[in-house]
């Protein structure tokens, strides 16, 4: 049986405690007694036993139970257990203390103890000593903040053992408010006055150890007023600008619960005695238009509410509403300030509040938690709407031809001229049919100012209707013509290429299809579905092309090339002047309608050399003039004459002989941009006739042939020209006369009076050089004495006219002047 109780052990981490079990227990009987113990945690204290005594030895900081069992030769058994604490009399405790306070703003900077605003740095001095710091908090009178700030990530694990010190940098947002704003006052997290700082840790035993000492800092907030947004109709889209990301809210009416947004005003009060009773808003979409944010329907003699109207709410909820039916005007990036501050007695408070949210003029941008908010109700309007408002000069809005340029990101684009006709796309490029003079400020602009039609490519939809320029409804303009609905051809044509062929005649006759085209805006919608129709039937403005127009996609025709294939050219003397031609005709066809089409620019047709480039020329080249002129001053600028029936002559002045040519033609119409026709010579000019040049081993001079019946004469040289020698004939002549240039006669090869084998054959090899090393046997004459001879090449290469045909360049070659003396 236990005898009495064991009384409690503190040890040592590594002591030890010796416990007399025998002196708590005995036996009735007398009998001897052995004894075993256990620990509750062997992880805090072991216990062992040898004999009656039992040995306690501390493991680590904590408490455990030790129980130790007697037990009698018959097996029976007690207990006593006994509580036993290690290491608790040996730690020393974690500590925290508050050495400073800093402004957020400017970590140099210290702040009062008595003038604290705003959020400040509070710095902790936390020494672990022989505990594990898990977590820090600040304290300010009952309330707890969690440790915020740079230094936050170094609260857990500072040191568990052998001490540590670390400073710890605590955010305390002192004028945090309660709840968000929805038009109602809130509360403040803490009020203004007196209050108790104090900072605490936790240990990883769960401990709490408070700051040794606390500090009194003393709030002084600013009263402010919460700005807020709630959004309507959810037209949820970014667009880059340079305000930045904007999320856009709008779209067209009737104002309904999903399309109303709404601006809230919640006052934040920290002191007591301030009571707010009635606040003044207003606002304005400032940085991409001057259209006030009124809050008020427009009236019937003002359709368009542009004066700032502050509207005032005497009671809460602090609410203003923005929707299509009073503010259908409104785009922009808006800025929401409260102008007015009154206590319930009417007395003005607004010194009460801070200025940066209440200025007495100059309305600012929201704060900036209300950045990046787009209210849109108003569509792409014609600037004679704004003209018309602003008491300015009108500009009206047109429909143009454009085309996107991809170097510069903008539309290009051109007035439609009358009776002009218009191609389907310009350097590859589809010709639009584009809208100017069109103010867009909202969803479908990235900039603060996208004036005219350059803001077509980021949203914008314009149905463009094209009709018969004769039809009377189509020609009504202003605020009588909207009475007459346009009469379309094409409902909605986004470009030429949606267009028939057709004329662009003015005459108000249908030769075939329509007298001509006329273009007109049916609608125009932003991102938000903002239409500007309604607005331009209500203010009788119809926007049009400015003139009359056809459509012609037919490039002009080219036959009847000559020459038709490559060719080399010699001087043509057929033509007025001794120069190279090149011949083609062309005409331009007519229009799908059957009517003529725009018709062949003489003066624009371009000759060159080099590449296709219909925009410029290259290497050599011009344009074609009209002029009937003596040409035999050509210059690169007059390359040749068209006359009235299409059939064109070009002069190839200029070009460098001996070498291929690849001469373009192109032929444009009067259309705009011009359709192009192309075609091509290949041809070589060549001036100049085949040359000799003779060899040694020729003969020459005098041949004593004196009493025989026969001699030899050599022939020894070269032939050459630029291109292919078309023939090179040889003949011996006999001079008669002594000459080699006149009263030549051939020697003849045949018959009774042959003189020689064979005379007057072609070289010609199929090249342009001709080696030469013949040798002809000369028959005595029958008169004998003395005999001169000479040996010709007829030749002439394989240059053409311009038709193809006739001779090349020719030239007789006195190549041999030999004197034969044959004498008895």
């Amino acid at each position: 049986m236990a005898v009495g109780t064991i009384p409690a052990h503190t040890v040592d981490i590594g002591g030890t405690a010796a416990v007399p079990a025998a002196g708590y227990f005995s036996d009735p009987d007398g009998d001897a007694l052995t004894y075993s113990a256990s620990s509750s945690s062997d992880a805090v204290a072991t216990v062992n036993i040898e004999g009656s005594t039992a040995t306690v030895t501390g493991v680590a900081r904590g408490s455990a139970v030790v129980t130790i069992t007697a037990a009698d030769p018959d097996g029976l058994q007690a207990n006593q257990g006994f509580n036993v604490e290690v290491g608790q009399d040996a730690i020393k405790e974690a500590t925290v203390t508050i050495f400073g306070l800093r402004a957020v703003s400017n970590r140099d900077s210290l702040v009062a103890a008595t003038d604290v605003k705003g959020t400040i740095s509070v710095l902790l001095d936390v020494q672990s000593n022989d505990e594990t710091v898990t977590a820090v908090a600040l304290t300010l009178d009952d309330a707890v903040i969690s440790c915020r700030g740079t230094s936050s990530d170094q609260a857990a694990g500072l040191a568990d053992s052998g001490g540590g010190q670390i400073e710890i940098e605590c955010l305390l947002p002192t004028a945090k408010k309660q709840g968000t704003c929805e038009g109602y006052p809130l509360e403040p997290m803490y009020m203004n006055g007196d209050r108790v700082l104090g900072a605490r840790i936790t240990t990883a035993e769960g401990a709490t150890r408070e700051t040794l000492a606390t500090q009194t800092i003393t709030l002084k907030n600013s009263n402010y007023i919460d700005l807020a947004f709630s959004p309507g109709k959810a037209f949820v889209f970014n667009t880059g600008t340079t305000a930045g990301n904007v999320t856009w809210y709008g779209g067209p009416g009737p104002a309904a619960p999903d399309n109303q947004n709404s601006f809230h005003a919640c006052p934040v009060i920290f002191d007591e005695d301030i009571v707010v009773g009635r606040l003044t808003g207003g606002g304005s979409a400032q940085g991409r238009s001057s259209v006030d944010l009124s809050f008020l329907a427009p009236s019937a003699t003002n359709p368009i509410s542009t004066q700032a109207r502050p509207v005032a709410r005497s009671a809460p909820p602090y609410t203003w509403d923005i929707n299509p039916d009073w503010n259908r005007y409104v785009e922009g990036l808006p800025a929401f300030v409260i102008n007015g501050v009154l206590d319930p007695d009417g007395n003005d408070i607004r010194d009460k509040f801070a200025s940066g949210n209440l200025p007495s003029a100059n309305l600012p941008r929201s704060p900036e938690h209300l950045q990046g908010i787009g209210i849109d109700f108003k569509p792409p309007l014609p600037d004679e709407i704004r003209d018309r408002l602003s008491g300015r000069n009108t500009t009206p809005s047109k429909i143009h031809v454009g085309r996107w340029d991809r170097r510069d990101q903008s539309y290009d684009d051109e007035e439609i001229e009358e009776g002009m006709h218009y191609s389907d796309t310009f350097a590859g490029v589809s010709q639009r049919l584009v809208v100017t003079e069109m103010w867009e400020l909202g969803s479908s602009s990235t900039a603060d100012f996208v004036p005219n039609n350059s803001a077509n490519h980021i949203g914008l939809v314009a149905t463009i209707a094209v009709g018969d320029c004769s039809v009377p409804a189509n020609k009504d303009t202003g605020r009588t013509g909207t009475a007459t609905p346009f009469v379309p051809i094409v409902e909605n044509a986004t470009g030429i290429a949606d267009l028939p062929e057709d004329d662009a005649s003015t005459d108000g006759v249908d030769r075939h299809g329509v007298a001509c085209y006329v273009a007109e805006l049916q609608s125009m919608t932003d991102r938000m579905g903002n239409d500007a129709r309604p607005f331009l039937e209500a203010w009788g403005i119809r926007v049009q092309s400015s003139a009359a127009f056809g459509v012609d996609r037919r490039a002009p025709e080219i036959s009847d090339e000559q020459p038709d294939k490559a060719v080399i050219l010699r001087n043509d003397s057929e033509t007025p002047i001794s120069l190279p031609t090149l011949t083609f005709s062309t005409s331009d066809p007519k229009l799908e309608s059957g009517d003529p089409g725009s018709g062949v620019v003489e003066d624009s047709i371009r000759v060159y050399t080099g590449a296709w480039l219909p925009t410029s020329r290259r290497t050599w080249g011009g344009y074609l003039t009209a002029s009937n002129s003596d040409r035999s001053g050509l210059t690169p600028a007059t390359y040749g004459e068209m006359n009235a029936t299409g059939d064109v002559t070009i002069y190839l002045d200029s070009l460098a002989v001996h070498r291929r040519h690849t001469v373009n033609v192109a032929v444009p119409d009067n259309a705009s941009p011009p359709n192009w026709a192309t075609t091509s010579f290949t041809v070589t000019i060549d001036n100049t006739a085949p040359s000799w040049m003779v060899g040694n081993g020729t003969s020459a001079g005098m041949v004593n042939a004196r009493g025989a019946a026969s001699a030899v004469l050599r022939v020894v040289g070269t032939i050459s020209d630029a291109n292919e020698i078309e023939s090179a004939v040889l003949t011996v002549r006999s001079g008669g006369g002594g000459s080699c240039e006149t009263n030549l006669t051939a020697l003849p090869d045949r018959g009774t009076t042959k003189r020689v084998n064979a005379n007057g054959f072609d070289l010609a090899n199929g090249s342009n050089k001709i080696e030469i090393d013949e040798v002809v046997t000369i028959t005595r004459p029958s008169a004998g004495g003395g005999e001169q001879l000479c040996v010709t090449i007829e030749t002439e290469d394989a240059a053409v006219d311009s038709s193809g045909r006739g001779a090349g360049n020719e030239a007789v070659l006195y190549v041999a002047d030999v004197l034969f003396e044959w004498g008895s």
